[in-house]
């Protein structure tokens, strides 16, 4: 956050691309892909349109914002378990 606003996304990959001797001096906001680079989507997005922003994002993860308010988070595992619980299937 920066003045109150999301401004980017730091991922266990991304901290895993910082050397082991610079992770002391590094700071989140360092390694955070600022917000304008991150996939985002809104509520009521279709889960179509999510799938194809998470397979084309770097990080695998997807921001759900309402206005500027961050609502939620997807990654691929939880689109996984959508589709493991049969909740992805076309309708009839």
């Amino acid at each position: 956050l920066s003045d109150g606003r999301l401004s980017g996304l730091a991922t266990v990959n991304r901290i895993k691309d910082v050397a082991p001797h610079d992770r002391t001096t590094t700071s989140v906001g360092q390694l955070a892909r600022p917000i304008e680079e991150v996939a985002t989507a809104a509520p009521g997005d279709r889960m179509a349109d999510v799938l194809v922003q998470l397979q084309q994002g770097d990080d695998a993860r997807l921001l759900v914002l309402e206005g500027v308010e961050l609502v939620g988070i997807v990654s691929p595992r939880d689109v996984m378990r959508v589709i493991e619980l049969g909740g992805l299937r076309q309708p009839p």
